[in-house]
This record gives C-alpha cells, sequence and structure tokens, in this order.
C-alpha cells in the first residue's frame, strides 16, 4: 500500500514537473508583447570645462542615451499584421547647464524612450494638421 501511493506521488511530481516546463518553454517562444508607450525619462548628461564645451557636446549625451534604450523594443511582437514593434524618443533640446566647480560644467537633460507597433510607411507627427479653408476656430 505504502509502495503504491509513494509510485502515485511521484508519478503525479514528474507530470507537474513537465507540464511546468511545457508552459514555460511555450512562453519564452513567443516574444514579449510591445508596449505601445513611452517609458520613464532616462538622463543625458554632458560635461565640459566651459559651459560652451558642455552645451557642444550634449547632442552626443542625447546620442548616448538614446543608443543605450534603442534595444529594449528587440523581440517584441505587435498584434496586427505587417506592423513592427518600433523605437521612438522624445527628447529634451535644452538641457539645464551649471557649473559643478571650477572648470567642470554640466549640461543634464533627458530622452524618454518608447516602443509602438507601427507600419513601414507609418511616421509619428508632431503637428497637428491645419483645418480645411472656412473650417477654423471662431467659425461655424
Amino acid at each position: 500500500m505504502k509502495r503504491t501511493v509513494v509510485m502515485t506521488t511521484r508519478i503525479a511530481a514528474i507530470a507537474v514537473m513537465l507540464l511546468s516546463i511545457a508552459m514555460t518553454a511555450s512562453q519564452a517562444h513567443a516574444g514579449a508583447k510591445c508596449p505601445n508607450r513611452y517609458f520613464k525619462k532616462v538622463e543625458a548628461k554632458s560635461i565640459g570645462e566651459t559651459k560652451k564645451e558642455a552645451e557642444t557636446a550634449y547632442p552626443d549625451a542625447l546620442a548616448v542615451a538614446v543608443n543605450k534604450s534603442k534595444n529594449d523594443c528587440d523581440n517584441c511582437e505587435c498584434e496586427e499584421e505587417g506592423e513592427t514593434c518600433t523605437f521612438q524618443h522624445t527628447e529634451l533640446k535644452k538641457p539645464a547647464c551649471h557649473q559643478k566647480a571650477a572648470k567642470d560644467f554640466r549640461c543634464v537633460g533627458w530622452i524618454r524612450p518608447g516602443c509602438f507597433c507601427m507600419a513601414k510607411d507609418e511616421a509619428i507627427t508632431t503637428d497637428a494638421p491645419a483645418p480645411p479653408p472656412g473650417e477654423g476656430p471662431g467659425k461655424k
């Protein structure tokens, strides 16, 4: 009797283990879902001996921050056919620059990285289209 209970328990444990392995393997095969949103800000900081040097180096600091975040969208899947999870970002163009010590100026800003499901011919625009003639504000 004891032998049967032990054998049944072992078989059940093996079945549960195989089931969990199968579930993990199927989840690992599927890529993560593309979040379709921007994430938290990522700092971009440049340093120079003069304020001008720090300001001149800021675009490079933005590029470094962008490159660090670019891979966040890799291997993410979109639900719509023909769309891919595409990296986009915003950036602070004019950083806050200040003197930290003698010959030590810093310019600090940020980027906001994001991942979006987009078609190949789709683009994010920042300007609203102009209203048709005669339909502008104040017209009825």
